[in-house]
């Protein structure tokens, strides 16, 4: 066992070797990257240099724009002052028609529901009238048997 264990410990020193080894070179890599980058760096400053010269031609012709931006704005806000004069008085017409709507749905609502209690009554008097005439049938059959009877006790007579 102390045997496998030597092993085992010994994979994993060779293991550890291979990461520093690993991380080594990844030192290297990081140390001439670094150098690279210092050496851009100095590059990079003389372009930033140039674009924040560009950049402040730039803001200036963006601040001509902004102030004839700024007028438009104010051209927007009475066109946008006219337009929700005209949606206000649109929105009171689409309101008056909502309502004579409505009241016309009502209506017919109402009169729908007559005609449906209408409907209701002239079915009870239907289920009255079938249920008289069952009974006036039934009479009659009850007649005709009676008869029938009293025809047959005459004969017997």
């Amino acid at each position: 066992q102390f045997k496998k264990l030597f092993e085992a410990s010994n994979d994993q020193v060779k293991q550890h070797e291979l990461s520093l080894a690993q991380l080594r070179q990844a030192l290297d890599a990081a140390t001439g990257a670094k150098e690279a980058l210092s050496r851009t760096f100095d590059t990079s400053m003389e372009e930033l240099k140039y674009q924040i010269e560009e950049l402040e031609d730039e803001e200036t012709e963006l601040k001509d724009k902004m102030s004839h931006a700024e007028e438009a704005a104010e051209k927007d806000k009475e066109l946008k002052t006219q337009l929700s004069k005209m949606v206000h008085s649109l929105e009171g017409q689409v309101n008056d028609q909502e309502l004579s709507f409505t009241k016309k749905l009502a209506d017919r609502q109402k009169h729908l529901s007559d005609l449906h209690e209408d409907i209701e009554v002239r079915d009870r008097r239907i289920g009255i009238l079938e249920n008289k005439i069952k009974e006036e049938q039934h009479i009659q059959e009850c007649g005709a048997l009676q008869v029938f009877n009293l025809e047959a006790m005459e004969r017997r007579l």
